[in-house]
């Protein structure tokens, strides 16, 4: 992990690691690029014989307009916020994975029964465009929203589940667009094998 910068100060979010992928959440202080603003900030690297190979970032302005929870909140170094899962979860890494790859698999082919099945009822989601509502309420963002979501790289650690994704609407493909990238996050109770709180 980088030193912390005074230029760019910052606050390490979450980190994860399996494998040769490295995933760092960061809050920035004075992101540049959006003119000086807190910016929310994903990197993923891909290391090699000890040495970065490929990296992927994803920023985003800090703003909790609209959201019934706070887009970052969850995982700040703060007693009480860190979710609804025991101590003692995340330690089926792979169910884990399997869990949100069989989410993702169930919202790109509108299969609303496995939705619900695999998103806690009373999910926590940190989205400013899906209704705070439990699992219903992605169900039902998906089914007006139809996208494609294409998993690229998943790493599992602990109770969490990070996904680099490729999204594709039925507009990109109308208008021969390349859709877009995403950087998800899941939390997996791992003893009822469920999502229970999720930052898109």
């Amino acid at each position: 992990r980088p030193p912390r910068s005074t230029l760019f100060p910052y606050t390490t979010l979450s980190d994860l690691c399996q494998g040769s992928y490295a995933w760092v959440w960061s809050l920035l202080d004075n992101f540049l690029p959006f003119g000086g603003i807190q910016a929310s900030v994903g990197d993923l690297f891909r290391i090699e014989d000890g040495q970065v190979r490929e990296h992927w970032v994803y920023a985003e302005p800090y703003n909790n307009t609209g959201l019934a929870h706070d887009m970052i909140r969850a995982m700040t170094p703060q007693p009480g916020l860190l979710g609804p899962v025991a101590a003692t979860a995340g330690l089926n890494l792979d169910a884990n994975k399997e869990v949100v790859t069989n989410v993702l698999t169930a919202l790109n082919t509108g299969d609303t029964g496995t939705v619900s099945n695999l998103l806690a009822t009373n999910l926590i989601q940190h989205s400013s465009l899906i209704k705070n509502d439990g699992s219903a309420a992605v169900a039902t963002y998906f089914q007006n929203n139809p996208t494609f979501i294409r998993p690229l790289t998943i790493i599992a650690d602990g109770a969490m589940v990070f996904v680099q994704a490729h999204l594709t609407t039925p507009a990109d493909c109308g208008q021969d667009l390349k859709g877009s990238a995403a950087f998800l996050l899941f939390q997996v109770d791992d003893e009822l094998q469920q999502v229970v709180e999720m930052w898109s």
